[in-house]
């Protein structure tokens, strides 16, 4: 009986954890080939984003959380705001800040397309160090970011 049920528990955890992979690579295709919209809006917020990876991590039985990262935080030697590596030369809005979803010392950000440990983080991503802050718990950041869709 015990079997069955931690081979059902595996089980699950192995489709779900398909969910978050299969979400995340879905995401960096399309966020990568075609992030803005025709009037330069851009097509996803990374506040949604962070949000639903936090939902599929929390079906693997997981305790997600929120990092945030602002353009306040950015080295003395780097002027403007947060520009991803890949979108350099594409388009010269930056961001003022930026949400993910972080899980037990990794990020989930479908703009890498594969968790990446928080240490690494911002260099993979800005091309240098931006500290990562923690303000808010996800449930609470969930719930604020359900408002404002």
């Amino acid at each position: 009986m015990i079997f069955r049920w931690l081979a059902a528990g595996l089980f699950l955890v192995i489709i779900t954890m398909g969910a978050t992979s299969r979400y995340m690579e879905r995401m960096h295709r399309q966020l990568v080939g075609d992030y803005l919209n025709e009037d330069g809006t851009e097509r996803a917020a990374c506040g949604i984003i962070a949000v639903e990876v936090g939902n599929l991590l929390k079906r693997e039985g997981k305790y997600p959380g929120i990092r945030s990262m602002t353009s306040f935080d950015l080295p003395s030697n780097v002027r403007g705001s947060l520009m991803p590596l890949i979108f350099k030369g594409k388009w010269d809005t930056g961001w003022g800040s930026h949400h993910v979803c972080w899980e037990s010392g990794l990020i989930y950000d479908p703009l890498i397309g594969e968790p990446v440990h928080e240490g690494d983080y911002s260099q993979k991503m800005f091309g240098f160090y931006v500290p990562l802050r923690s303000e808010f718990s996800f449930a609470n950041f969930a719930r604020l970011v359900g408002r404002r869709r």
